[in-house]
């Protein structure tokens, strides 16, 4: 009789334990959700940033997207979640102020008898042109074709891990490709 009470404490003790746990909880689900959105923005991220050189704004972006999903996650207070929403609200709609000027300043006819192209440096890999640069070199390119009286200056210094100034890899594209060195101005040296 002895053994069979102890054995039946013994239940009822780990009853008890196992129910002292609230086990709703703990969500190992959502946490495994944001914890791979976060890790998906991140990596997005350094993509943006590492990989294709000339998008820096648009990592940071992707990283602030991160992070704000992991702290969306683990705040432990509804205030402390508002903050950080008020606080996104605000920077999102400082930065729609912003852009939207410039967005549709952008899309403005460009008047056609330009005597000038001005092309601005957008990070080079070693001594090739980022994917953003090419880009903006082929848009250059088209443009002094199509207009054989303009000049384009360029412009761009030299940033690190790069072996030339972006001007002097702008000039040394466009000369590859066809367009005549006398049309071509250095802004930097």
């Amino acid at each position: 009789m002895t053994d069979s009470n102890n054995r039946n404490e013994t239940n009822n003790h780990e009853t008890i334990n196992h129910e002292s746990i609230n086990y709703e909880s703990i969500n190992y689900e959502k946490d495994a959700k944001c914890i791979t959105a976060a890790l998906a923005f991140l990596l997005l991220g350094c993509f943006f940033k590492f990989i294709l050189i000339g998008y820096q704004t648009i990592a940071l972006i992707l990283w602030g997207i991160g992070v704000l999903i992991l702290l969306f996650g683990y705040l432990p207070y509804n205030w402390m979640k508002r903050l950080v929403a008020g606080c996104t609200i605000l920077f999102v709609m400082g930065l729609c102020i912003i852009e939207i000027p410039i967005v549709s300043a952008a899309k403005e006819d460009i008047p056609n008898d330009a005597d000038y192209l001005i092309v601005l440096g957008a990070g080079v890999n070693g001594t090739e042109p980022s994917l953003s640069l090419y880009n903006r070199l082929a848009a250059s390119e088209n443009w002094l074709r199509e207009h054989p009286n303009s000049v384009a200056v360029l412009s761009g210094g030299q940033g690190h891990k790069e072996q030339i100034s972006e001007a002097e890899c702008m000039y040394r594209w466009l000369v590859q490709n066809g367009i005549e060195p006398e049309r071509l101005y250095d802004a930097v040296g």
